[in-house]
């Protein structure tokens, strides 16, 4: 599925719309490991989407250590930004991890997108990542290509992740 840029006719409740309605089509599936989907905080309030992930599923691996995580995504466009932001974060309550892409102003130094890993209490590690200017869905696409090596990679207790994973 590839949808062509047009910031004219979209906006951050119809970029969240569109991926709600993306995730909430694979719930149910065989093999799909989005388990459910929801606005957060809530329906009329659409700052981002929220879905539950079956881990092993998603990573491919049936040993993996959390059954669990949470997708959050999260896009922020409009003519006041000079390019669109988006969060990107995935969350394992039980194994005190989140990591995820961020592209907004945050930290300059690391360019419009960087790649961020907070792993058991440990201060956050920052890295820079590619600047995707793309459809919300294809930079979801493009990001959740990416996590499930990004995940393995970090399986064994190892808490930093290779550039090359994030790009």
């Amino acid at each position: 599925m590839i949808f062509l840029v047009n910031h004219s006719n979209l906006n951050q409740a119809r970029a969240h719309r569109e991926i709600h309605d993306f995730l909430a089509s694979r719930v149910d599936k065989p093999d799909s490991p989005v388990l459910g989907v929801k606005y957060h905080p809530s329906m009329s309030d659409r700052e981002e989407v929220r879905a539950e992930i079956d881990v092993p599923r998603f990573v491919g691996d049936t040993s993996y250590d959390t059954e669990r995580a949470e997708l959050q995504v999260g896009f922020e466009m409009g003519p006041s930004l000079d390019f669109d932001h988006y969060r990107i974060g995935w969350v394992e309550s039980e194994r005190e991890l989140m990591v995820g892409w961020h592209q907004d102003e945050t930290h300059p130094e690391l360019g419009r997108c960087h790649f961020q890993t907070e792993y058991e209490g440990d201060c956050p590690q920052r890295t820079e990542a590619k600047y995707l200017d793309d459809h919300p869905l294809n930079i979801l696409g493009k990001r959740l290509d990416a996590l499930p090596g990004i995940l393995r990679s970090l399986s064994d207790g190892v808490s930093e992740v290779s550039e090359s994973l994030v790009q």
